[in-house]
């Protein structure tokens, strides 16, 4: 009887062996990919850190219970939102020296002279609240409007904000009369836009006093027609 059973010639399995490594590593004859290279990744840079919270700013630096200031409307870094509650905080206190680091020379005279007069002490006296908010002016200046909130009614002014060495110099915009009662859900806007009509009546008033001064000038001119009275030869124009 004939013994079909085949048994693998050992070099076949050898060579079978073979191939199936290489079909295993990489098709025959061929070599691997290079492995793809990785840009360097780019340094992020790291930005400012944000602002800490209004609530703990007054907690730890003794911020008068008066003052508010919503972190929305604070000013975007630590520092100014310190330097404006301290601001603030000299009027509900009543405290000149701690105002006056943060002004122009026009408005520490200014200060001196409610200091000076007793209306300073009165006024914090009579402040109920403080709000705070930060904003733009007409021009894109920064500019902070201080609410100052009485028994009966209401006072704003606004601080237009400048560099300096206590975190900014601040200057008092115009205030033109009963503005403050006049602000609504936009106050900076409306704030500027009174300022400018009333820049605008101003003009037009000079500008109606100036004409009624050429009129007024043109009619106690010497009469430049007719006859001669007698007198001596006139200058240019028979004036």
């Amino acid at each position: 009887m004939i013994n079909r059973t085949r048994r693998f010639h050992p070099k076949f399995l050898k060579v079978l062996l073979g191939a199936a490594v290489c079909f295993g590593v990489a098709a025959c004859g061929e070599d691997a990919p290079p492995p793809k290279k990785q840009a360097p990744a780019k340094a992020v840079e790291a930005g400012p850190p944000p602002a800490r919270p209004v609530a703990e700013l007054i907690a730890e630096n003794d911020i008068d219970d008066r003052i508010r200031m919503d972190d929305l409307l604070a000013p975007s870094t630590t520092e100014q939102r310190l330097a404006a509650l301290k601001f603030f905080d000299g009027f509900a206190r009543g405290r000149a020296d701690q105002i006056r680091p943060f002004l122009g020379d026009l408005e520490q005279e200014e200060l001196a002279a409610l200091e000076a007069s007793g209306q300073l002490a009165q006024l914090s006296h009579d402040i109920e609240g403080i709000e705070i908010m930060a904003g733009a002016s007409h021009e894109g200046q920064p500019a902070l409007l201080g609410l100052y909130e009485f028994a009966d009614h209401i006072e704003g002014q606004m601080w237009e904000i400048q560099g300096g060495e206590v975190g900014f110099i601040l200057h008092a915009a115009p205030l033109p009369p009963g503005l403050s009662q006049r602000l609504g859900a936009t106050p900076f806007e409306d704030w500027y836009a009174a300022v400018a009509a009333e820049q605008d009546m101003k003009n037009a008033s000079d500008l109606g006093v100036e004409r009624a001064r050429a009129i007024a000038s043109a009619e106690e001119l010497p009469d430049s027609g007719g006859g001669d009275s007698g007198g001596g030869p006139k200058g240019p124009g028979g004036r």
